[in-house]
């Protein structure tokens, strides 16, 4: 997308969106099926596990791991959703019954 910068070193996975002016550092993986919205920041050698969604202008701090959707037969239903809001991002897991 517009904007969007991929450093090297990075790698991205398939069929993912890396939307408008998203940021990803060197040495960080996102792993397939991943959505990076609008100015989100992924950091140096974070890991983005497959499945996952962060919301616009979400900042991902250095060397941290986030579980998305598809990790395990037991964890197939949930979804991680990173929301930045008033400059402090929280973690949401969010189950489906």
């Amino acid at each position: 997308m517009h904007h969007a910068l991929i450093n090297a070193g990075a790698k991205v996975g398939d069929n993912c969106i890396i939307n408008s002016k998203a940021l990803i550092e060197h040495d960080a993986i996102v792993e397939d099926h991943c959505h990076i919205s609008t100015s989100a920041i992924v950091n140096g050698g974070v890991l983005v596990r497959i499945g996952t969604f962060l919301g616009s202008n979400a900042t991902v701090k250095q060397y941290t791991e986030i579980e998305g959707f598809y990790q395990g037969w037991k964890r197939d239903k949930m979804r991680t959703y990173i929301i930045a809001e008033a400059g402090v991002n929280q973690q949401w897991l969010l189950r489906a019954r």
